[in-house]
């Protein structure tokens, strides 16, 4: 598998599904990725949960949120939150933490001088 190539084509890809009410279907996401790399598309083939396996550890270092609607990158401070909450309910605290952690790096604005670092688990 191609790590820095599904990188990049997954962030071509999610550039498309800004928002929540844009968000792709995890997959609907690893499909497309599938046609990009050969042994993506023989592990989609196989067994579409290892696929899945192997695109999570992508999209998680990424500046990409998730919610039941599916995979997108925020692009406010409140989306940001409301992200956080959605991880920790879902995964705990310390899942959060490091997904936005990952995020804000990538994206330091969604910070918003009105939202106090606490908040977000800084």
């Amino acid at each position: 598998m191609n790590t820095d190539l599904l990188r990049r084509k997954t962030m071509e890809i999610m550039a498309r599904h800004r928002g929540p009410e844009n968000a792709i279907k995890r997959d609907e996401l690893v499909f497309q990725l599938s046609l990009w790399d050969g042994p993506l598309h023989a592990m989609y083939e196989r067994n579409k949960e290892n696929a899945d396996r192997a695109v999570r550890k992508i999209y998680t270092s990424l500046p990409i949120a998730s919610s039941d609607a599916g995979l997108y990158i925020p692009r406010t401070a409140a989306e940001l939150a409301e992200f956080k909450e959605y991880m920790a309910r879902a995964y705990g605290q310390e899942r959060a933490y490091a997904r936005v952690k990952v995020i804000l790096a990538y994206y330091p604005a969604l910070a918003a001088a009105s939202m106090k670092q606490q908040d977000l688990g800084i």
